[in-house]
């Protein structure tokens, strides 16, 4: 049996309307290109994703429906070192997304990262180590997201920070590092 430690190159899950988890990827420790895990509507869960440390370009969850939280990815800490300014990080579309917990672990993210259309996102909860994000940081659309509580660690935010149309949104406790 082959054992998968690093992939040189893009880790993309497409369009698979019948995966239900990631079983045969728990040895994966670094993707230096990028994870990109989208358009699976009965993923549940990122459990076996839990070696992954490192990302060196970028990661993007889009519409996986049936997605509640991001744990499997307790370990990964960094997430851009390769990319440029301009990468886009996305969680997005995610239907059944209540919070950000499994991204405990990251500390920094190189390009910007979105959080945008999670209408059951109540929480940005997990996300509570990022300390600097290079590019902007987009919080948009979030139905029921009361505060950004999650961000209290952020202290940098290289070039914007957009926080618009989430409608249950009270105010903006979890910025308050931010200089």
């Amino acid at each position: 049996m082959i054992t998968l430690l690093q992939l040189q190159v893009i880790f993309e899950l497409n369009g698979n309307n019948s995966l239900i988890n990631l079983t045969g990827m728990s040895s994966l420790e670094s993707i230096t290109g990028g994870l990109l895990i989208s358009n699976n509507p009965v993923l549940i869960n990122l459990n076996n994703l839990g070696a992954l440390s490192f990302i060196g370009r970028v990661i993007q969850i889009t519409n996986n429906f049936s997605l509640t939280n991001l744990v499997g990815l307790d370990q990964l800490s960094s997430v851009g070192t390769y990319a440029p300014l301009s990468a886009d990080n996305i969680i997005q579309n995610n239907l059944n997304l209540i919070d950000l917990v499994g991204l405990n672990a990251l500390t920094y993210i190189s390009g910007s990262l979105h959080i945008k259309e999670n209408p059951l996102l109540q929480s940005l909860e997990g996300l509570d180590n990022i300390n600097a994000i290079s590019g902007s940081l987009s919080v948009e659309n979030n139905n029921i997201l009361t505060n950004l509580t999650g961000f209290n660690s952020l202290t940098s935010v290289g070039t914007g920070l957009y926080i618009q149309g989430n409608s249950a949104l009270l105010n903006l406790n979890g910025l308050d590092s931010l200089p």
